[in-house]
């Protein structure tokens, strides 16, 4: 039998571990890191035009949001 956790409070139901099936959430982390690329290709490229320091500060929001992403996952290569 599986111990109830000491967390639970009084009267509420046990039914065990939860298990996630993490093929959802990579799914929707590779989808959004596409979309970060894709800002950070387009801000890349606005500054072979032009220094822009809000095109800088988006490209890197976008590399510091799939950096996050990457670690939450354990996508180390990435993360670093």
């Amino acid at each position: 039998t599986i111990p109830r956790p000491a967390r639970i409070a009084p009267g509420t139901l046990w039914r065990g571990p939860v298990t996630l099936d993490l093929a959802r959430f990579h799914k929707t982390f590779f989808d959004e890191s596409r979309e970060g690329l894709d800002v950070m290709e387009r801000g890349l490229l606005a500054l072979d035009q032009h220094t822009d320091t809000e095109a800088v500060h988006t490209i890197f929001r976008a590399a510091h949001s799939i950096k996050g992403g990457a670690a939450t996952f354990g996508f180390s290569a990435v993360a670093s």
